[in-house]
């Protein structure tokens, strides 16, 4: 049991947490109420643990919105070293060993039976990068293991590989462009000047504000009639959605992969049309919430 002067250094050392939780729980709740993070709660747990599991290990080499994808080395391996960790503790570690590491292990279960009782009572945030709070608790106990001091030097060798891991997980990903933020200046220079009576459809949250850095271009308030309507994101949602949204005037006329994900489709018309700004935002021709830009 921790004595009364303990129990106030703990206490103390909780305030600057609790504040700046309190200055995130604004932003929290303004996201809550636009449902930003409605896609977690879409995804089986069971799928989620897993992605988060394999993170703890160091492997971040999946999509959070689908299947994990193969990894440099198998994810085994570092899931072996993390057991051999574990197996060093109880086996080797002194009392005065394992106890450090029970507190550390008891700090990160509640940390993660917290989101896991959020999201059984409605309140859904149980994902891997949500979680990156609690592996630190948790790679503590790992670290614990491998530094039993009656390990040796077998301790510190597995230390090293589950170390090597880790690297060769951050080389891969930082080498697959799939994992990698989408590179709009592309798409700008083939979109380029943006005319009276045209406008680019675009993913609000992935490409918005880097075309409108790059173009020169603000969100529409109010659509002038246009000619020329041009889509950036993704290449299905343009194709199964742009004839029915788009006023039929509208008719495709250039086609092209402009960044790894995303596709810049142009249609235009031989008149001005009206359109509406509404249809437009709503994201089914690009895959995702819109932005609408027009020129200055």
């Amino acid at each position: 049991m921790l004595g009364a002067g303990n129990r106030r250094a703990v206490a103390v050392a909780l305030l600057p947490i609790l504040a700046m939780a309190a200055l995130l729980a604004p932003i929290a709740l303004e996201q809550r109420e636009h449902a930003h993070a409605g896609w977690i709660a879409s995804q089986p747990p069971g799928r989620r643990l897993e992605r988060a599991a394999a993170k703890l290990l160091g492997s971040d080499n999946g999509s959070e919105h689908g299947k994990r994808a193969s990894d440099p080395i198998p994810l085994a391996v570092p899931l072996a070293l993390a057991l051999a960790s574990i197996a060093l503790l109880l086996t080797l570690g002194s009392d005065e060993e394992r106890r450090g590491a029970r507190v550390a292990a008891a700090t990160g279960a509640i940390a993660l039976a917290v989101p896991l009782l959020l999201a059984l009572l409605g309140s859904d945030y149980l994902d891997g990068r949500n979680l990156l709070p609690v592996f630190v608790p948790l790679l503590i106990v790992l670290g614990a293991g491998f530094g039993v001091e009656r390990a040796g030097f077998a301790g510190l060798g597995l230390a090293a590989a589950f170390c090597l891991c880790g690297l060769a997980f951050t080389l891969e990903i930082d080498r697959l462009p799939r994992l990698q933020r989408e590179d709009l200046r592309n798409a700008a220079a083939q979109v380029g000047e943006l005319k009276p009576d045209e406008a680019v459809v675009t993913d609000r949250y992935a490409a918005g504000w880097p075309l409108r850095y790059y173009l020169d271009a603000h969100p529409a308030s109010a659509l002038p009639r246009l000619r020329e309507i041009v889509l950036v994101g993704s290449a299905s949602a343009a194709e199964e959605h742009a004839h029915r949204i788009l006023p039929a005037a509208f008719h495709e006329v250039e086609a092209r992969p402009v960044s790894y994900d995303f596709t810049l489709s142009r249609y235009r018309s031989s008149r001005l049309v009206r359109v509406s700004l509404h249809r437009l935002e709503r994201g089914a021709l690009v895959g995702g919430r819109a932005s609408v830009l027009v020129g200055p």
